[in-house]
């Protein structure tokens, strides 16, 4: 997400600005976005959010990147409906991994494993950056990698586990968590591989 530099004075002049230029052109869809990207950093989510949504319903607002952008935003302030909005913004551009991201750490505070797994499986394989402005650094880190290893050692898939776990640890190597838990699930996918047969001839 976007961290403001709230000591720069410049920053307080451009909300009434971008008010005034809104007035001055509603139909304008980049302004319609920027300001209503500002009102929601302004803390005055009731206006942003609805700012947004005339956005995304104006014939102009045709880039899908920024539409998914604007959906994003939504599903912050608005967490009753985070998870409708993450799977709009989904749709509007899969490609983007922010998306994906979002929508793992969504999944994994409801500790719904599998589609965790399936949504940070989209965001390591299927993603790439756009080179816009749009484009958020953090969500190339490890977290998607470490949100996909913990998905995969619930769902006992402990080769991917594994496999992502060390892929976080790469991204992110003093992390001691990581390192944690990357040691537990080669262990824990060797406990598997070393446990006896069961009658049904299944581990």
């Amino acid at each position: 997400f976007e961290v403001q530099d709230l000591a720069k004075p410049t920053r307080s002049s451009y909300l009434p600005l971008m008010e005034v230029a809104y007035k001055e052109d509603p139909d304008d869809a980049q302004m319609c976005f920027w300001l209503g990207r500002d009102l929601m950093w302004a803390n005055r989510p009731d206006e942003a959010v609805q700012l947004l949504e005339r956005y995304l319903g104006l014939p102009t607002s045709t880039w899908g990147e920024e539409r998914s952008e604007a959906m994003r935003y939504i599903a912050r302030m608005m967490p009753d409906q985070r998870l409708v909005w993450l799977d709009k913004a989904r749709m509007e551009a899969p490609h983007r991994r922010e998306i994906w991201a979002d929508l793992a750490e969504e999944l994994h505070g409801r500790a719904d494993w599998l589609n965790l797994f399936w949504a940070c499986s989209n965001g390591i394989e299927n993603t790439r950056r756009t080179g816009s402005y749009l484009d958020d650094p953090n969500c190339w880190g490890f977290r998607l990698f470490d949100l996909g290893a913990i998905a995969s050692w619930h769902l006992n898939a402990m080769d991917r586990a594994v496999e992502w776990g060390q892929m976080a640890l790469e991204l992110d190597p003093g992390n001691e968590r990581l390192r944690n838990n990357l040691d537990f699930f080669i262990r824990r996918r060797h406990e598997d591989r070393a446990a006896p047969l069961g009658e049904e001839g299944v581990r």
